[in-house]
């Protein structure tokens, strides 16, 4: 994990900005944050490619919506 100044410095945010991500990400379950004041302390728990984001599909009225919108 790297350290905050190294966080800031790759990301271009503000300590608080970065403080309020990973809390909020703590909050969502996706990691642990036992020590507040050091960064290397965060725990992963979870990618957040294990989250599922439900499928929009079109509605297919036809033969000709089905080569035209896919």
């Amino acid at each position: 994990m790297p350290s905050m100044q190294e966080l800031i410095i790759k990301t271009g945010r503000t300590r608080q900005d970065i403080t309020g991500a990973l809390t909020a990400l703590e909050n969502q379950g996706f990691i642990v944050w036992e020590n507040k004041k050091e960064v290397r302390t965060v725990s992963i728990l979870k990618g957040w490619e294990d989250t599922v984001v439900p499928e929009r599909k079109r509605p297919v009225t036809g033969n000709i919506d089905y080569w035209t919108q896919y």
